[in-house]
């Protein structure tokens, strides 16, 4: 997921995170703050946030890259 993410290639992290579902495996916060963090570096804040409420359990890290993707934003409502 981080060799995808770090080269931008956000639809193959998706895939992965399907298979990684498919399979049985429950992706952990890792999993998916990696792809989060792709998708704000990206500008796809909007679809972070959407990301964010299909985990389990958000932690700290997740909640730390969407502050700061939107403070980049100038969305200080939602940050």
């Amino acid at each position: 997921m981080k060799g995808l993410c770090l080269t931008n290639r956000i639809g193959e992290g998706f895939k992965l995170l399907q298979l990684i579902k498919s399979n049985g495996v429950t992706p952990n916060a890792v999993i998916y703050n990696t792809l989060l963090h792709a998708l704000c570096r990206n500008g796809k804040v909007g679809r972070a946030r959407s990301l964010m409420n299909e985990m389990v359990e958000p932690n700290d890290v997740t909640f730390n890259i969407l502050i700061s993707a939107y403070c980049k934003e100038e969305n200080l409502v939602q940050a």
